[in-house]
């Protein structure tokens, strides 16, 4: 009981752990975990920017092969969680102006979830992409049709109440990034489907 106390004190009270955002942005989290982690996520936009923040980094890595990629991912996920975590706050806000460089290429959201198989979906979550202004959000049934269509400034998206994404059954999803005039970048589309009786 204290331990659960003590999850919950960690994820409510204060902002998510690194060991956390890193088994999340892996994929390694239980599904209780996962639940838990998302919760939070749904009300603090400070610890979604930082998922953001790692997922994009750990998305730019290299790509290699086997289980080498594996290892390579999971501890560079490592590495830029504690960056992230371990770089004061105070520095993030700082209202000071300056020049951004000139942007060359765009960088694609990552779908963080829903993805695969879930209990449920309450929310839609990806990571940011710099210097995007909107993002669009497409959900569609396994014949192709639209199911619902999007659009937020932030990287997590609900669903509004008369949406109903029925048990057992495959939906895809992608996100496209405004990031400028007639410039944008999107993800892949992605599977997942609702734990259930059809």
């Amino acid at each position: 009981m204290a331990m659960q106390l003590a999850e919950a004190v960690r994820v409510t009270d204060q902002h998510l752990d690194p060991r956390d955002v890193a088994a999340y942005i892996d994929r390694a989290a239980t599904p209780d975990e996962r639940a838990r982690i998302e919760s939070h996520l749904a009300t603090c936009a400070e610890c979604r920017a930082e998922v953001s923040d790692a997922a994009r980094i750990t998305a730019t890595l290299p790509r290699s092969r086997g289980a080498r990629r594996s290892l390579i991912v999971s501890a560079a996920g490592i590495a830029a969680m504690l960056l992230v975590f371990l770089w004061p706050r105070g520095d993030r806000d700082s209202t000071r102006q300056h020049r951004e460089s000139a942007l060359t290429t765009t960088v694609s959201p990552v779908i963080l979830t829903p993805v695969g198989a879930v209990e449920s979906v309450s929310t839609f979550t990806w990571s940011s992409v710099p210097h995007a202004s909107r993002y669009n959000v497409q959900v569609f049934d396994a014949e192709g049709s639209v199911v619902w269509r999007g659009e937020t400034a932030d990287t997590v998206l609900v669903p509004p109440p008369g949406i109903t994404l029925k048990g057992g059954r495959p939906y895809y999803w992608k996100v496209e990034a405004q990031t400028g005039f007639e410039r944008s970048a999107s993800t892949d589309l992605v599977e997942f489907s609702i734990r259930g009786q059809r």
